[in-house]
């Protein structure tokens, strides 16, 4: 694998360029047609070069390496990876100070828009939902919070499990 545990920012940051390069003439929704490497080989190097890249802090790398995932993630995974590294990014920067609203309330809104896919099991929008209200509280914005919350209890079929979380 191109990326082990360690904080070598440049050479992740190298290695996700390399990454994003190998894959940059595959066009965005076609079968992955490989003789040597799997389609599920590249997800998870993907998978774990924007973890790796998150635990070191490098956000914006990841954040476009999540983007360059999305010519071979699964649907919509792409975008979860995203939103898991911008609201991670969102986290530091208010450690550290800084204006953190927007990156959680972008965060929020991809958590919200993935939540509405159809043919999702109800506990993924359960847990898409609640992790968007999180964020949105985290940002400051109740009324986005309560609409979230809202959505939730609205669901049909909400499992319990998913009721406790509201």
């Amino acid at each position: 694998m191109l990326f082990r545990s360690g904080s070598d920012v440049p050479g992740h940051s190298a290695a996700a360029a390399r990454l994003a390069a190998a894959v940059k003439d595959v066009p965005t929704g076609t079968a992955w047609t490989h003789p040597y490497v799997t389609l599920n080989e590249v997800q998870a190097t993907f998978e774990q070069a924007i973890q790796t890249l998150q635990t070191d802090g490098a956000f914006e790398t990841a954040v476009s390496t999540a983007d360059v995932y999305a010519k071979v993630a699964a649907a919509g995974r792409d975008r979860e990876k995203r939103a898991e590294v911008l609201a991670a990014w969102a986290e530091a920067v208010q450690k550290q100070g800084g204006d953190f609203q927007s990156r959680f309330t972008t965060a929020a809104n991809e958590f919200v828009s993935l939540a509405t896919k159809p043919d999702l099991p109800a506990t993924v929008r359960v847990d898409r939902l609640h992790r968007a209200a999180k964020l949105f509280l985290s940002a400051g914005d109740r009324p986005a919070h309560r609409e979230t919350l809202a959505q939730l209890v609205k669901m049909p079929d909400l499992p319990e499990i998913g009721r406790a979380h509201v």
